[in-house]
């Protein structure tokens, strides 16, 4: 078993980020004899003015991630502070993969860019854009200084063949080769996601792209909600980043045990985190939460698991619970005022009184917050882990929760450290059971998914992953009713 103190491999770079600030691969369809086009930003290579075999080998030695490509480079064209180089993949022998088992989340991606100089230091990201022929990736590989990685990914187009699933096995299987970590297996298990520009659903895939499960049918459906919840998330983002903000113009109060990371917030900042709060959750800057905090001290603990449940429940339906700790009940009078039946299980509408520029939600991404709050906040203490474990023991907390999310309600991910992805969805989307999926190696983690479009799903499940900086064996193991919704994933 893994833990942050055992890294699963050496650390080592993926890229010299002294030598360039980003590494980013275009592959454009190009013309009728196959050939296609990527491009260096600032050449990761030594040669002023290379030639092909220059090229072809800082491809394989810079990159350490395309070696297949290496002998198929036509030319190199200088632009400007970048090179294109055009490579021929007509006459490689692509491999056929006979089967692809254990999953590789197809997971929730932002459309923009990251920079090297953007960058926290513990997360380093290379973007890459791989199109051998129809089916179009962005790959973002994630390092952290704990000594865990992981990859994001989206794939913009519906087809998939031989080609594209060999390019991108190929170069996951690469970056595993390269960071020590054995060969990877994958499957496509797709399921929506808010921020791609096709939607595409689908139990299983065949190497022609064709479902397997003949309930589900390979349509792009526009997602109304993409913006909003786009927006929101955003909005939460913001949140965290002031919440860290607040606690660095903080002091540690001497007479509280460390162990319960309480700080002492000064009270114009926690009349900012209340005003924050509500504009992001719909509720009143006087609910219950923040008038159980009258007095300067707020337990981090606290204050997080609060923003948990108000989140998740908040973006969902504009619920107004009795208690932000539990956020069990859906109050009726809110269905009546926006003329919804009582047994109404859709968005109902999405507190979003703000729209922020691109310019600005560029600058505020998942991953600079979620470092912040590592840093700053110290999110998963070893109280908070043990008060959710608590909480997910409990067989009246679990059916509480699964009751509050209906199958067939509309997608929303509430995610306190967004940038850590999903892990093993075992039979996501396609009627499998509810169940909790906990890496026990990788950095403390939150994220709640909920898939959308029931149209394309006939039966959609609820699926959580938590890690945990705890011994999760020791946590779990004496405990049948937490094993029953749980699966310790290595």
């Amino acid at each position: 078993m893994y833990s942050l103190d055992e890294p699963m491999y050496e650390p080592r770079r993926l890229l010299d980020i002294q030598e360039y600030e980003l590494l980013t691969i275009d592959y454009v369809q190009g013309t009728a004899d196959m050939n296609f086009s990527f491009f260096f930003d600032t050449p990761p290579y030594q040669c002023q003015h290379p030639d092909i075999s220059c090229l072809q080998e800082s491809l394989v030695e810079a990159t350490q991630l395309f070696p297949i490509l290496a002998g198929h480079i036509v030319s190199a064209t200088e632009k400007g502070t970048r090179w294109k180089v055009v490579v021929d993949p007509s006459n490689i022998k692509w491999p056929v993969i006979t089967e692809c088992t254990t999953p590789l989340t197809m997971n929730y991606l932002k459309e923009w860019r990251f920079r090297w100089d953007k960058l926290p230091r513990e997360a380093l990201m290379v973007e890459l854009h791989l199109l051998p022929s129809q089916p179009l990736f962005a790959a973002h590989i994630v390092r952290y200084a704990c000594g865990g990685f992981s990859i994001h990914t989206k794939m913009r187009h519906q087809a998939m063949d031989g080609n594209g699933l060999f390019m991108f096995y190929h170069t996951w299987a690469q970056i595993c080769s390269n960071l020590h970590c054995g060969k990877p297996k994958i499957s496509f298990n797709l399921a929506h996601r808010p921020l791609c520009s096709r939607l595409i659903c689908a139990s299983k895939m065949d190497l022609a792209g064709n479902t397997r499960n003949k309930k589900l049918d390979l349509v792009a459906v526009p997602n109304t909600n993409e913006a909003k919840v786009c927006r929101y998330m955003s909005k939460l983002e913001v949140f965290l980043r002031q919440l860290a903000r607040s606690h660095r113009q903080t002091k540690l109060v001497p007479s509280v045990p460390s162990h319960m990371h309480k700080f002492s917030v000064s009270q114009s900042a926690l009349h900012r985190l209340k005003i924050t709060f509500g504009t992001l959750t719909g509720c009143s800057p006087t609910n219950a939460f923040f008038k159980k905090h009258k007095v300067s001290y707020v337990t981090t603990n606290d204050l997080l698991l609060a923003l948990f449940w108000q989140a998740i429940t908040r973006a969902h339906e504009r619920i107004s619970p009795k208690d932000p700790h539990t956020c069990m009940g859906v109050a009726c009078d809110v269905r009546k005022r926006i003329g919804l039946p009582q047994t109404y299980t859709g968005n109902a509408s999405f507190p979003l009184p703000i729209h922020l520029s691109k310019k600005l939600m560029r600058r505020h991404t998942v991953t600079d917050t979620a470092a912040y709050i590592r840093y700053h906040i110290n999110l998963l203490s070893p109280e908070y882990t043990h008060l959710m474990s608590r909480f997910m023991a409990s067989a009246k907390s679990m059916k509480q929760f699964f009751e509050m999310f209906h199958p067939n309600t509309s997608f929303f991910m509430a995610s306190i450290m967004g940038v850590f992805p999903m892990y093993q969805q075992n039979d996501f989307g396609t009627g499998g059971p509810i169940h909790i999926d906990i890496p026990a190696y990788l950095a403390p983690g939150c994220s709640i998914w909920m898939p959308t479009n029931p149209k394309l799903c006939t039966n959609e499940h609820l699926h959580i992953n938590i890690a945990l900086r705890d011994n999760v064996f020791e946590l779990v193991a004496d405990d049948a009713e937490f094993r029953r919704y749980i699966d310790i994933v290595y």
